[in-house]
């Protein structure tokens, strides 16, 4: 499980392919009150996916296993719902160590 202060050195890298703010619902939990919570989205999700795949081949860390054909890209896009979040992870699985947190993107 990554540190906290690594996942917050991981987007300084690149934060400006993400766009942040605040919004204000229902609570769904208490009738008639509002709540605020902060969003963090992916600006151009193809441009990270481009970015990161150039990392992981500058890295020498690109890797097709027996189950991926050479000639295609795999990803998987993983949903997180927690108790008062969901968050989409897109997983990179043409590298070496496709099950790292530190090998995929928050989107």
């Amino acid at each position: 499980v990554a540190s906290k202060a690594d996942v917050h050195e991981y987007f300084k890298a690149s934060w400006e392919k993400y766009e942040t703010g605040m919004v204000t619902i229902p609570d769904p939990k208490h009738r008639g009150r509002m709540t605020t919570g902060a969003w963090l989205r992916v600006s151009n999700l193809t441009e990270v996916m481009e970015n990161m795949m150039r990392r992981f081949h500058k890295k020498g860390k690109l890797a097709w296993h027996s189950n991926i054909p050479a000639d295609e890209c795999w990803f998987e896009l993983i949903i997180d719902k927690g108790s008062s979040a969901t968050k989409l992870v897109l997983k990179y699985c043409c590298i070496d160590t496709p099950d790292s947190v530190r090998n995929v993107s928050l989107v």
